[in-house]
């Protein structure tokens, strides 16, 4: 194995490991615990909502891309790509800034096990808007809130030290590294799939969206090198080069160059794997470990796993057919198909194939609307089954009024009988 060959190796492993811990990472982020008994609603007020991709969202999803895209395309042919790259830097940097505060402050929840959530509150109200509670109290219209403590504050200026120093440092690609990866976990932090079905008709409808613009034109890749902004995880072909240079200078002309993987094809895969992971946990409480002990934070992963591994076999594919080939890849010609097989071929070795396309996480309009429907039904069907004790007596005497009309008509039929009886009897004389 020459050195050439070795540094690319060691660039595709990189890429590979940085596209698999916004995965691993997000996942479990986004998943909902049920909360514990004598928890209060002041214990979620630093919660995000997250938002829910429909499945006319997903519908829509290619075709909005790519007219975003062919914009970013025609600006960046048109127009000085040290103007664009500058408003998008100043976003990106505002948008960066946010993503590796709520990771930092994730890491630190998680590796104390402390909860900080803040002593203080900065809470902007419209008085103009406010209403009354169930109770008939004053309640306020939140425009804005935020708690905050002493760690908070620290964990924000750390952050925002890494703001700067991507934007002094000419936007390194390690410091590109950790916003692209802080955006990623964050986005898949709030951005969940409504179903199943969603998630499907996005990966396929994505599949041939990047078939288009990678085989068929210049414009993804040409957009994605024109832009210098931390929509990509990248690694130096020839990493050796670059220590000996000076890792934290800017790169030699004669680096070699980097490779490069989109956040696309690490969110939108992952955003799939995370339901695949609520679907493991939604299974989970349903069983008997799982009523017995819902705050547990280790329970079966057969959908989370075998789709994770499948992610990874269809990553391995791209670089080994990109490395042969000398061209590059859309990733998601190989990573949707993956997906997509590992979770319909799970659902159809464990007879699990209906619940698994009726599933809908707890918070989407489709569990509600899903909600609601069984809500009635079952309200429609007790309706049925109870019976009041109105209706118990008016059947009661339903039943008597039919006794007495039967004993009437066999009572005249009695009477009718006895009659030509005696008519028969007097004649015979």
């Amino acid at each position: 194995m020459s050195d050439d060959n070795s540094g690319l190796f060691l660039a595709y492993a990189a890429i590979g490991v940085m596209a698999l811990i916004p995965i691993y990472v997000g996942s479990y982020a986004s998943l909902k615990y049920p909360k514990k008994k004598g928890e209060t609603s002041d214990d979620d007020d630093d919660e995000e909502t997250p938002e829910f991709f429909s499945f006319d969202d997903a519908k829509w999803y290619p075709v909005v891309g790519s007219v975003t895209l062919l914009s970013l395309y025609l600006i960046l042919k048109f127009v000085s790509k040290e103007y664009i790259n500058l408003v998008l830097t100043l976003n990106f940097t505002v948008i960066g800034f946010f993503s590796v505060y709520e990771v930092v402050l994730d890491a630190a929840r998680f590796c104390s096990g402390l909860a900080l959530r803040g002593d203080y509150v900065c809470l902007l109200i419209n008085d103009a808007a406010a209403g009354k509670d169930k109770k008939g109290k004053k309640k306020n219209h939140e425009l804005f809130k935020f708690r905050f403590g002493i760690t908070h504050t620290l964990l924000a200026a750390l952050a925002l030290a890494t703001t700067i120093a991507y934007y002094t440092s000419q936007k390194h690609w390690i410091l590109s590294n950790v916003f692209a990866l802080s955006l990623s976990i964050t986005t898949m932090k709030l951005l969940h799939l409504d179903s199943f079905a969603t998630g499907i008709t996005l990966l396929t409808g994505l599949f041939f969206y990047d078939i288009f613009w990678v085989f068929g034109t210049e414009v993804m890749v040409s957009v994605a090198k024109g832009l210098d902004i931390p929509i990509k995880v990248t690694f130096p072909k020839n990493l050796t080069l670059l220590i000996n240079h000076g890792i934290l200078n800017a790169p030699p002309e004669n680096s070699g160059g980097f490779t490069m993987l989109g956040l696309g094809d690490i969110v939108i895969p992952g955003i799939f794997i995370a339901l695949c992971l609520s679907y493991d946990h939604h299974n989970y409480l349903k069983s008997t470990a799982g009523k017995r002990n819902k705050q547990s934070r280790w329970f079966p992963t057969p959908y989370f796993t075998t789709c994770f591994v499948m992610y990874i076999v269809g990553l391995a594919t791209t670089v080994y057919v990109m490395h042969t080939f000398k061209a590059a890849q859309p990733a998601l010609l190989y990573l949707s198909p993956a997906c997509i097989l590992s979770a319909v071929g799970v659902a159809l070795v464990r007879g699990d194939f209906k619940a698994l396309f009726d599933f809908a996480p707890q918070g989407s309009l489709l569990h509600e609307s899903k909600q609601k429907k069984k809500s009635k039904s079952k309200n429609t069907a007790d309706h049925g089954a109870v019976k009041t004790e109105s209706d118990i007596k008016f059947e009661a005497d339903d039943e008597t009024s039919v006794e007495e009309k039967g004993r009437r008509v066999r009572s005249k039929s009695n009477g009718t009988s006895k009659t030509r009886k005696r008519q028969l009897s007097s004649r015979s004389k």
